[in-house]
């Protein structure tokens, strides 16, 4: 692979290298993303016939994973190609562009953000660089416009400038209020939009003939769900039964291994467990940091990121229970 990548690099010399000779920052970024591809190298995952996934790395947002830590995929139909998701960064979606043609000559035309998270959302001007119609919800859109820009640049100075170089924030093309449903080349792919959910625009998309559903951050397998847009009504509940009723005979959720409805149950549990253990806490009289301290899951404790994001979730439910109470 680092011997493949030297090649094309020397071969693509005459066309950029002297642009790039005048400023040496811009020079190192390109560097470092052509020789760090064999360390990321994406290899998408048959999930069903024409449906892939792209499996994110556990943990959070590093220098070491270049921000790839959400799932992606993508659907070939006989007019072109459906991407969910568009990775975490421009260098992660441009290896996203580079695997789906080596599996299909279709051109890729839409690519559906799910939800406003960045690992979900950072290499979407990658897609649009190739023609491709970005789609979102109208609500993720909004976040996007409002949080983005800040996100990216805390980002770079958290996990380094280099694996983000080229990222870059867009707003969708496209934006849905409601569910829907296109056909293209004869396959039926339907949006839905349950409701304010994890998020207030999650999107799920549906591949009715291979029965798969990408879920967005709806689902997570083996991490903590992380509630940073959650409103703390039963919405994301209820937006998870609905998923359990579609009919999905495969799940890819938007971290973790793609899955059965089997695995939404224990989503649930963690949030019903968490509102009320730090119900219980808030009643008692504990101060914000005690809860913090003393709400613990143990059921959940061997899942990514317990340590990190059910600290979060705490203070957030905290927070919450007592803006309710104020309010009262």
């Amino acid at each position: 692979m680092i011997s493949q990548l030297r090649a094309r690099l020397a071969r693509a010399r005459p066309r950029w290298l002297i642009r790039l000779r005048s400023c040496p920052t811009a020079l190192v970024a390109v560097l470092f993303l052509l020789f760090s591809a064999g360390a990321f190298a994406l290899e998408p995952v048959k999930i069903a016939e024409d449906v892939y996934a792209f499996y994110g790395a556990r943990g959070e947002v590093s220098a070491a994973n270049g921000g790839r830590v959400g799932n992606s995929g993508f659907i070939v139909t006989a007019r072109g190609v459906v991407v969910i998701d568009t990775g975490g960064s421009y260098a992660h979606a441009r290896e996203m562009i580079g695997a789906i043609r080596r599996i299909t000559p279709q051109r890729i035309r839409f690519a559906v953000i799910t939800t406003p998270f960045q690992e979900f959302l950072f290499g979407a001007s990658a897609f649009r660089d190739i023609g491709a119609v970005v789609l979102s919800h109208a609500e993720t859109a909004k976040l996007i416009r409002q949080r983005c820009e800040e996100c990216l640049a805390r980002t770079r100075r958290h996990a380094g400038e280099a694996p983000f170089a080229g990222t870059r924030i867009i707003i969708p093309d496209e934006q849905i209020e409601h569910s829907t449903r296109f056909n293209l080349g004869g396959r039926t792919i339907d949006l839905y939009h349950f409701g304010w959910g994890a998020t207030p625009g999650d999107l799920v998309v549906f591949d009715r003939p291979s029965g798969t559903a990408f879920t967005g951050a709806l689902l997570s397998v083996g991490r903590i769900p992380d509630t940073h847009d959650w409103n703390f009504t039963a919405g994301w509940h209820r937006s998870l039964d609905q998923l359990r009723a579609l009919g999905a005979t495969k799940l890819v959720p938007g971290y973790g291994e793609a899955t059965g409805k089997a695995q939404l149950d224990p989503v649930q549990q963690y949030l019903r467990e968490l509102m009320l253990a730090v119900k219980a806490q808030f009643d008692a009289g504990a101060s914000l940091s005690e809860a913090v301290e003393r709400t613990q899951l143990p059921s959940f404790e061997h899942w990514d990121l317990y340590a990190l994001t059910h600290r979060q979730n705490v203070h957030r439910v905290y927070l919450y229970l007592e803006q309710q109470d104020l309010q009262r």
